[in-house]
């Protein structure tokens, strides 16, 4: 057989303005040959030629050069179109055609992990991602066409990268991926990529036959979609290497290394999973060096934390708060692959111990429930949507057979105030907290629910069906409505956004502006002030776009009805940078108890963005006497209660355990004071007395 090429790769270094193209070849032998490659820029029509020397091809029939291209024009999600196609050709030192190979489309982009960041062209990126099912769904929703739109529409919200929806590439699970990859490459959204699990290979890849097959596999796949500039992430091994802990916040810093050989963590499922994984990611590491690797809801285990983080009802605070460990400390990229808002399943009283949706159960939808405490007595109110739940729910226990959480949830989407209503109140908080201490990507679960559908989609004729018949790719002959927004091909004025999806519109697009606590206490939200008090708040900018923005700012401070202050100026951000700028005011000392302050902020994103934001205070009368009625004993061996008690001016008297508490005392209880053998005082004290206890260590809850 004639000498042929059988792939092309290239890796680009931005600092060195610099390529290295290699060019894979077969049947070549030992003759020298040239490399003639010729670029042409789709966005300019610009063309390039470069010419390798007489070249020597390596054992495995590479043939690698490297050309110097100042002026190439480099893919970014902030420059899309900058795409090229290269012709590769393969001669001989005379200049005579051996081989040329098919036409490639790619981008020039370079993708690497710097510390705890993503770093894409030398400029940090933090990844706002959805969940895609395009290739593995129908078909009238895998062509170009439907991809395109179902890029746009992500963007119109704020989500500029995607996850691959199939978590295995088992065969049948995936369809055609081409049109997708495409439509992420022109429109500039970023992919993590699925590849291979383990579990497809009866988690054996310590055989090395089994590990040759994966390889084999893995090869094709990342072969045929390398040129894709938007893959910028490998991901595999979905939901297989996580343990207890690994979502807890002191422990997601890439510092703090799971203890496999630790009894009391070890399983011997869960080290088999990740020594298999281990195996997986240093093949896929082999075969492109270029995309880092993850390992999705793995915990700490290769280049990046990646967490499944379902924290069900923890408060907002805490929850905003999450990344607090992490921000000044980690050492490696915090990806929350899935993040719940919460999840619809929260909704639910089942807590296990199967997994929610594989199983069946007798359960309640505690809507009211868990929205009383956003919503108070409002949350009881017998609106219509309300009435449906309750005899929806008693319809199902009437069966007198356990059912599935996915049925006796249905109605819960059409009660937009105990569902996405309070989960927009998590968002507004929640996600300014993460993108401003920097978290390098997270994906929020419960998407289909943050739009909901106003207007029917017909199915449609697509009228060019009988066009490119004879071209690669899928071309349908109908599309049919979906209930998902993003996926829908009627207009996208069908839909309208829930309560949770303007909560993403105003605080997931790229640029952002509010009002956060100081500057090293961002996420604070004192709010209860007295006449002629100090107040310290912070005008919080963010910029994710790829380009600098100039941002105008200003703010004022109204008492009722008066102006007390204000202040204004601008600001340059660099891309995927922050800008704190400090608010210092005093409440006007003449404040009456119970009046309101409300700081009113304003941000201009280069005269073309406007957002706005608020904070009330509440005037508060002078403090009062923290004597307590009661005699307070303070049992403290570690002393943390009794600094605490000294600052509030709380009078109290060390407690001695040598008696049982009188009926007019009050003890408290200090943080992990509680020993194995209990203490032996408290069984007397009489029914009605009081104690407080304090946080005690996990280990001795379950010895009560």
């Amino acid at each position: 057989m004639r000498p042929r090429v059988t792939g092309v790769d290239m890796v680009t270094s931005g600092e060195k303005q610099r390529v290295r193209f290699t060019v894979e070849t077969a049947e070549l032998g030992t003759n020298a040959v040239r490399i003639h490659i010729r670029s042409r820029c789709l966005s300019t029509g610009e063309s390039r030629e470069f010419q390798s020397e007489d070249l020597g091809p390596q054992p495995d029939g590479r043939l690698q050069f490297d050309v110097t291209w100042p002026d190439v024009r480099g893919w970014d999600p902030g420059t899309p179109t900058n795409l090229y196609e290269l012709r590769v050709r393969l001669q001989t030192p005379q200049g005579d055609l051996l081989n040329e190979y098919r036409p490639i489309k790619l981008g020039f982009r370079e993708f690497r992990i710097v510390g705890r960041d993503f770093v894409l062209n030398a400029v940090p990126v933090r990844l706002r991602a959805l969940h895609n099912t395009t290739a593995n769904s129908r078909a009238d929703r895998a062509d170009l066409a439907a991809a395109r739109e179902t890029c746009q529409r992500m963007l119109a919200y704020g989500f500029n990268a995607l996850i691959t929806g199939y978590y295995d590439f088992a065969p049948g699970s995936v369809g055609y991926l081409d049109a997708l990859l495409d439509a992420c490459d022109e429109a500039g959204v970023l992919v993590c990529f699925s590849l291979p699990h383990v579990k497809d290979f009866a988690s054996r890849l310590d055989d090395p036959a089994i590990a040759e097959l994966y390889r084999r596999r893995a090869d094709w796949l990342i072969r045929r979609v390398r040129h894709h500039p938007s893959i910028v992430l490998y991901a595999i091994n979905h939901n297989r290497t996580g343990y207890y802990g690994d979502q807890n916040p002191l422990k997601i810093d890439g510092i703090y290394d799971l203890p496999e050989d630790d009894e009391t963590v070890r399983t011997v499922w869960s080290v088999r999973n990740r020594h298999q994984a281990r195996i997986a990611d240093r093949i896929v590491r082999e075969l492109d060096p270029t995309r880092p690797v993850y390992h999705h809801q793995s915990g700490h285990l290769g280049a990046v934390h990646t967490v499944n983080c379902y924290l069900n009802w923890a408060p907002i605070q805490e929850r905003s708060d999450w990344t607090e460990h992490w921000a000044p400390h980690g050492i490696k990229p915090l990806c929350f692959v899935e993040w719940g808002l919460p999840h619809i399943s929260s909704w639910s009283s089942y807590r296990g111990p199967k997994f929610i949706w594989r199983t069946e159960a007798f359960q309640s939808l505690w809507a009211a429930e868990f929205a009383a405490q956003f919503l108070g007595d409002a949350a009881f109110s017998d609106v219509p949507a309300a009435i449906r739940d309750v005899d929806h729910e008693e319809s199902l226990w009437a069966r007198g057979s356990p059912f599935h959480w996915g049925v006796l949830n249905q109605p819960l989407r059409d009660l937009e105030s105990h569902y996405t209503g309070i989960q927009a109140l998590y968002i507004q908080d929640n996600w300014r907290a993460h993108r401003t201490r920097c978290v390098s990507g997270i994906l929020p679960w419960d998407q289909g629910d943050f739009w909901k559908r106003v207007v029917d989609t017909p199915v449609i004729e697509v009228s060019n069906r009988f066009e490119g018949l004879q071209c690669p790719g899928v071309v349908p002959d109908r599309r049919f409505p979906d209930r998902r927004f993003i996926y829908d091909p009627g207009p996208r004025s069908a839909f309208e956004s829930t309560p949770a999806g303007y909560a993403f519109l105003r605080w997931n697009l790229p640029d952002l502006g509010y009002i956060g606590g100081p500057s090293n206490n961002m996420t604070w939200k004192d709010h209860l002030v007295r006449p002629g008090e100090h107040v310290e708040k912070s005008l919080m900018i963010l910029n994710d776009h790829r380009v600098d923005r100039t941002v105008v700012w200003s703010w004022e401070l109204r008492q009722e009805a008066r102006r007390v202050a204000g202040s204004n100026g601008s600001v340059r951000v660099v891309p995927s940078g922050r800008a704190i700028v400090p608010v210092r005011v005093s409440v006007p000392p003449d404040a009456p108890e119970g009046s309101r302050c409300i700081l009113m902020a304003r941000f201009e994103f280069d005269r073309s963005v406007l957002q706005t934001d608020e904070f009330m205070f509440t005037v508060i009368g002078p403090p009062r006497n923290a004597t307590p009625k009661r005699t307070v004993r303070l049992y403290d061996p570690l002393g943390t209660f009794a600094k605490e008690f000294r600052r509030l001016g709380i009078e109290f008297t060390s407690w001695d355990q040598a008696r049982t508490p009188w009926d007019d005392e009050v003890v408290v209880i200090g943080r992990q004071a509680i020993a194995p053998t209990g203490l032996p005082w408290m069984a007397p004290i009489r029914a009605g007395g009081v104690f407080w206890c304090w946080n005690r260590a996990r280990r001795y809850w379950n010895d009560c």
